[in-house]
């Protein structure tokens, strides 16, 4: 007897199904014919099944081999394809971006309802949630961004043509300075040395002079403005022209700085409420300078009585600060005094030099609204630099000394216009003597 086996193996199938549909006994060497197949109803059957089980597999494979496909394209208000747009699943988190043509695809993208945003530069972002089917095909149209703002405030301020360095009244305590000149050491670029009153103090900005000549060009390129009003020594006339033999543009034998820019010990630091240096060309109102700037402001409003005592061995100084104003803050008043010995070296009582200064302020608001201001300035110094006839000397009689003196009055007003084509008007005057 022979056996005979048919085994039908259904490719990409879960498993392979193996499946016996026949054993048929025969005789050995005894070939199968249609007779035999017509006449045996087992087999029949087996090839019903085969035949239906083949159709099954069959559709089964086409089935598996069918993919879900999310695709579509998206465009902005003008109906043109957006590149680069991102494309992002929020149920599965799956992303992608557009190509040129604006489309994008997403393969099995999941069941249900399927959340996507899209967005892109200059575009708003918008979310669209679409039910899952075997070819689903979106079209997408993304608007434009606007940002819109209520109110755009544009202030323009003056560009000033150099480098700017503020001092204020913290930094001049800190010094204890006696003059301006002992303050302006604080500047970059300058020399920090011991104070001495012994002879002029003048600054030099924006380079190291070379020579005398070099230093005294540099200072007198130097505007000093003191609460707006510039400190000018062009009227000085303390010139040497009687020295026989004398070259042109020599220097008197006395301290003068007079053809060279203005002399530093003049002015006190205890009354500064703060300097501005600006080192360059600025605005052409300043006056006449070629080096720089140098702006201080005084003191003004209610502070507390002060009194100051200065004493070492080359110098002894007093000053007395003060300012009071009424109840509305609508009228203020300072006054400061100052005095000032000093010498160049102890040893020499011959040659010193004295200052006396003295200034008063009054600043009033003339509205409620402080809108109309006016600040009125009266000052006055004499400094006498002198080298003191010598008793003993009974061959050379002589006294040399440089006396100066001025009175400044200024006043200076603003008022606040508020208005579209006009923000404020300001004056200012002033009397140098």
């Amino acid at each position: 007897m022979a056996a005979l086996a048919i085994y039908v193996c259904v490719k990409n199938a879960p498993r392979a199904v193996m499946v016996s549909l026949l054993r048929i006994g025969t005789t050995r060497n005894q070939p199968y014919t249609d007779s035999m197949i017509g006449k045996n109803k087992d087999l029949k059957l087996a090839i019903r099944l085969l035949i239906t089980s083949l159709l099954w597999f069959g559709h089964w494979n086409v089935q598996s081999q069918t993919r879900a496909v999310l695709s579509g394209v998206v465009m902005n208000q003008k109906k043109l394809p957006l590149a680069n747009v991102s494309v992002v699943m929020i149920s599965t988190g799956d992303a992608a971006i557009t190509d040129n043509s604006g489309r994008f695809v997403f393969e099995n993208p999941g069941s249900g309802e399927l959340e996507i945003t899209f967005s892109s530069v200059g575009y708003a972002t918008k979310r669209v949630t679409c039910t899952k089917s075997p070819d689903t095909a979106l079209t997408i149209i993304l608007e434009d961004r606007i940002v819109g703002l209520k109110d755009v405030i544009v202030t323009a301020r003056p560009r000033l043509l150099g480098s700017s360095s503020t001092i204020d009244k913290s930094a001049i305590i800190h010094t204890q300075p006696t003059s301006l000149s002992d303050v302006l050491q604080l500047v970059p670029g300058q020399l920090a040395t011991n104070p001495n009153l012994g002879s002029a103090a003048q600054i030099n900005l924006r380079q190291i002079p070379t020579t005398s000549d070099a230093g005294r060009a540099n200072a007198l390129g130097t505007q000093i403005v003191l609460d707006g009003v510039p400190f000018s020594n062009n009227a000085n006339l303390q010139t040497d022209v009687t020295i026989l033999n004398a070259s042109p543009g020599a220097l008197p034998p006395f301290s003068s700085v007079a053809g060279r820019g203005n002399d530093l010990r003049q002015i006190p630091a205890d009354n500064i409420e703060s300097i501005e240096v600006i080192r360059g060309i600025p605005s052409a109102r300043y006056g006449d300078l070629t080096a720089g700037l140098i702006i201080v402001h005084s003191r003004i409003g209610r502070l507390k009585p002060e009194a100051k005592v200065r004493l070492n061995p080359n110098m002894s100084q007093f000053a007395l600060l003060g300012g009071f104003s009424d109840k509305r803050k609508m009228n203020a008043v300072n006054i400061g005094f100052d005095m000032l010995h000093a010498r160049e070296d102890v040893r020499d009582k011959l040659n010193g030099y004295s200052r006396i200064q003295g200034q008063a302020t009054w600043q009033k608001f003339w509205d409620d609204r402080k809108k109309f201001v006016t600040t009125t300035i009266l000052s006055a110094f004499n400094t006498i630099d002198n080298l003191k006839r010598d008793p003993t000397d009974m061959r050379y009689q002589t006294e040399r000394f440089a006396d100066e003196y001025n009175v400044r009055a200024s006043t200076e007003g603003k008022w606040k216009a508020d208005r579209k084509w006009l923000s404020s008007v300001s004056y200012i005057a002033a009397l140098n003597v």
